[in-house]
């Protein structure tokens, strides 16, 4: 075992598995607050030319390479607390080039963003995934020993954990809102319009004529009708004027998020213990075509074992193996699947059923909603996964997510249904803590023997997803994307069958 695994375990009773995983949640959701807050804004604030959603997606296309090749290797050799810091300072550069956001500093700060955006994901599953395991095995040696499984306690962390992150979204969108609304009757020193103006109605934003008449026309085109490509590129002032925020609130708002994360980075820097999470240092070999298992051999020379080189090639051999075997490639059409269902909510969501119908500063109380949902579900998800089972958690989570793409489709934005928009933002809060929670989940049980690959494969491939989403979201039509995307949430659910029937017989 390696010497700093051992070590935690020996004196596994001075630490607070409880405490270091309240630790770690609410600074983590405190330096998530600060970038979700803005990442939320990038379609709206950043719309023109598609600048906010092309920074994303060079985000995600650039951590879906890093997630394979760089992030795998940041956990085992930095170790998960180092790794999260990391991410979150690569997260900070990203959040302070919007001060003032153009293509020479918005891109550079995606690119390297992108290179360690996976990290702090990877590092924060590896740390709860640790602390569960530990959790469990201290109830083991109690009086009366539990006879519930290490799954359940992963998955018991990873809900409070999530419901933390989604907490974060809440704190983050709280403040956008505030903010935004506070400085929303400031007058805009950038503005050139001046023949239109603002009808304000029961939280409902109109742009409207010199006339006063409010053009109702506009309304048809949000929604499911949204079509950015009719204004992303080619759009007056007067229509970009409902997405773009005042600057002064802006200004106020980015640095209240910097603040925020240089602050929690701190924190976890001097309060969290380093613990072990380098699955890898030992020799790799298959053992069948779906177990990766770490193994001690004495046919190579002591220096070869500690070189640097020959750990990155067997890392490197470990991670092709994990990404070809058949239980990842079964698992891979869900991973995508959720990078592109989070793409639609950060890209088109906010952009197509708030901003355009609402304006720009209603996102964050929006978002709020999503948040609150979400994070009710994420604590009752102790309680209904054990009740109903792995299988019907599945099919719960897809039932609802495509029940909210149906409502998505037939809703037309008016007057009188404002109350829909924040039916859809809770409804997609509590499907997307669900789609999180189920797969890391699946990950802890199916690839518990490679939790560093599995999880920074993992973010890889839901990141591409992410890439295609903020990648074709000013050029196609939101019912368009939709049809997509309940087209890839069958095949997903289909390979995730076959997934289950897979691991059910190897434990026969």
């Amino acid at each position: 075992m390696d010497e700093e695994k051992k070590a935690f375990y020996v004196n596994a009773r001075t630490i607070s598995t409880r405490r270091n995983l309240y630790k770690l949640s609410i600074t983590f959701m405190v330096c998530y607050a600060a970038y979700a807050g803005v990442l939320s804004l990038q379609s709206s604030m950043n719309v023109e030319e598609g600048l906010g959603t092309t920074s994303v997606m060079v985000t995600f296309i650039t951590s879906s390479i890093s997630a394979v090749f760089f992030v795998p290797y940041m956990v085992d050799f930095m170790g998960s607390k180092n790794t999260i810091i990391f991410g979150e300072f690569a997260m900070l550069v990203y959040i302070a080039a919007n001060f003032y956001p153009s293509w020479y500093t918005l891109m550079p700060a995606a690119i390297f963003y992108g290179l360690t955006e996976s990290a702090p994901w990877a590092g924060t599953s590896v740390y709860v995934t640790i602390l569960g395991e530990r959790r469990w095995q201290k109830k083991q040696r109690q009086a009366s020993p539990t006879d519930k499984s290490k799954e359940s306690y992963s998955y018991g962390f990873y809900t409070l954990f999530n419901a933390f992150v989604i907490g974060g979204d809440l704190i983050g969108s709280g403040i956008q809102a505030a903010v935004l609304n506070a400085f929303n009757n400031v007058k805009n020193p950038t503005s050139t319009t001046s023949n239109s103006s603002l009808y304000i109605s029961s939280s409902f934003a109109y742009a409207t004529t010199p006339s006063g008449d409010i053009k109702l026309s506009s309304l048809s085109e949000c929604g499911a009708k949204d079509c950015p490509s009719k204004y992303a590129y080619n759009g007056t002032d007067e229509d970009l004027d409902k997405y773009n925020p005042n600057p002064v609130g802006v200004y106020v708002l980015i640095s209240l998020f910097v603040a925020m994360s240089i602050t929690s980075m701190a924190v976890q820097f001097f309060t969290l213990p380093n613990l072990p999470s380098n699955y890898g240092k030992q020799l790799l070999h298959e053992n069948n075509e779906d177990t990766i298992e770490m193994k001690e051999t004495n046919l190579m020379e002591p220096e070869m074992k500690t070189s640097k080189l020959f750990k990155a090639q067997k890392q490197l051999k470990a991670i092709f193996l994990h990404i070809v075997s058949p239980k990842h490639l079964l698992m891979m059409p869900f991973l995508f699947y959720y990078g592109v269902y989070y793409g639609f909510l950060v890209a088109d969501f906010t952009r197509a059923y708030i901003s355009c119908t609402a304006g720009v500063e209603k996102v964050g109380i929006t978002v709020a909603v999503l948040a609150i949902s979400g994070a009710i579900a994420s604590a009752l998800g102790t309680k209904i996964i054990p009740a109903i089972g792995r299988r019907g958690f599945i099919i719960l989570t897809g039932s609802l997510n495509l029940a909210v793409y149906i409502l998505s489709l037939t809703w037309q934005p008016t007057p009188d249904n404002i109350w829909i928009t924040y039916l859809i933002a809770s409804m997609h809060g509590v499907t997307d803590v669900m789609f999180l929670s189920l797969q890391q989940g699946l990950i802890a049980l199916y690839f518990e023997d490679r939790l560093g690959i599995a999880f920074g494969v993992k973010n890889g491939i839901s990141n591409l997803g992410i890439a295609l989403a903020t990648g074709w979201s000013t050029a196609l039509c939101v019912y368009t994307k939709i049809y997509v995307q309940i087209g890839l949430l069958g095949i997903s659910l289909i390979c995730l069958a076959l997934l289950d029937l897979k691991f059910l017989r190897s434990r026969k």
